[in-house]
């Protein structure tokens, strides 16, 4: 009998594992799942054109019309991708275990390698909503010398995970990071508590309450998300978005705002589409988070419409909701409860102008072609093989003006 090799190994990794990747990575993520996906974002950048204003060369007198003419008005977005990376290592003697049969190797270390996936799901699903800065919590309360602090809002605990390695900074993207980085070793999920080892304090410079929470080397390299093409507060003048001040005309550059002032949720998203009617916009889909989509079906009741729909990428998986007609709105709007969203925030969205546009599918095994057709490799300073998994892409809005942030 011979032993599995490297090189047999490698294609069983594909055809085992790739074929649940949507499971792997899409479940429980509704936005994730549901966007629509270009594998195809080939060359150095791509370049998005935004008509915002129509042209203008229209009077009652015609000699007025044909000196005010002037054409759309439009500007453009030049995308460049980012790289997003899940890396594990197998031990050599589990590979050398695996004899004659290379599918037993797989089923052996699918645990391994399912994780990774599932774990590169869980980044690309938050970066969706949350964007560059890498930002996936903030810290509540925090005594100086501590071993552990609560995250201000205990629900974005979903995001952490023990042995991951935390990094902060006291801006959410737009100043440095905090010197060091603190491994979790433990993690209350009902209070939405961290703890490490040692003092958070310690291990990262300047640790302190209100600081905001990445994982380390996140920090302001992840994709764009909603809460960058649509930030809480319309861009000042000097904005600089892929190239573009936003600020010409926010609603139509830099998406809607909304902000219900703490009223009744399902009545805040009513008044959200009457407003953004008005503007022109023809919403498709709201994604938030469970715990504001219970008070959400709670205010709507017996008039929820249940719904069912499938991802986009073979539709490996679903996501149930439920529908409500609003104000002006062409059709009804799908409502989806989805973990990744930050509690507090809904958006409303058209959902076929956005896209995640990938070098090829996200995530998948990281190969280079001709170069390379494996996925995976050997360690030179270990007994064991090295897989890796990630996505090269970019998130992007093509009209930004039917996106609608709602702060409720």
């Amino acid at each position: 009998m011979t032993n599995a090799s490297l090189t047999s190994f490698a294609p069983i990794l594909k055809t085992v594992f790739e074929k649940r990747v949507a499971v792997l990575a899409y479940e429980n993520h509704p936005l994730l799942g549901l966007v629509p996906k270009n594998d195809t974002f080939r060359g150095k950048n791509y370049v998005q054109t935004v008509n915002f204003s129509q042209g203008n060369g229209r009077s009652a007198t015609f000699a007025n019309a044909q000196a005010n003419k002037n054409p759309n008005a439009q500007r453009d977005f030049t995308l460049t991708r980012v790289s997003d990376y899940g890396l594990g290592s197998i031990d050599g003697e589990a590979l050398e275990a695996a004899v004659g049969d290379p599918y037993t190797m797989a089923e052996g270390l699918e645990f391994e390698i399912a994780g990774m996936f599932t774990t590169i799901g869980i980044s690309l699903a938050g970066a969706l909503y949350r964007g560059k800065s890498g930002t996936i919590g903030r810290v509540g309360t925090y005594v100086a010398a501590a071993l552990t602090f609560t995250l201000a809002q205990p629900l974005d605990v979903v995001h952490f995970a023990v042995g991951m390695k935390i990094g902060s900074s006291s801006t959410d993207g737009t100043g440095a990071q905090n010197v060091g980085a603190v491994e979790i070793t433990a993690i209350d999920e009902d209070t939405g508590t961290l703890s490490a080892a040692a003092a958070w304090d310690a291990g990262i410079a300047g640790f302190a309450a209100g600081d905001y929470l990445f994982v380390d080397g996140d920090y302001n390299k992840k994709i764009s998300g909603l809460s960058d093409w649509a930030p809480a507060t319309a861009p000042a003048p000097g904005d600089n978005f892929f190239g573009v001040d936003r600020s010409v005309m926010p609603t139509r550059l830099a998406g809607q705002r909304y902000n219900g002032g703490g009223g009744p949720k399902d009545q805040t998203l009513q008044k959200a589409l009457s407003y953004a009617f008005v503007r022109g916009s023809k919403l498709t889909h709201c994604f938030a988070n469970p715990d504001d989509v219970s008070d959400i079906t709670i205010g709507f009741g017996a008039k929820a419409e249940r719904i069912y729909e499938k991802s986009t990428d073979g539709g490996a998986v679903g996501y149930e909701g439920f529908m409500i007609v609003g104000t002006g709105n062409a059709q009804p709007l799908k409502v989806f409860a989805d973990p990744d969203c930050p509690k507090g925030t809904a958006y409303l969205v058209k959902l076929d102008v956005l896209e995640l546009r990938t070098l090829g599918k996200a995530p998948r095994f990281l190969e280079y072609g001709a170069l390379d057709n494996k996925g995976i490799l050997r360690e030179a300073t270990a007994d064991a093989i090295e897989f890796r998994v990630g996505y090269r892409g970019q998130f992007r809005v093509r009209e930004p003006l039917h996106v609608v942030r709602v702060t409720f």
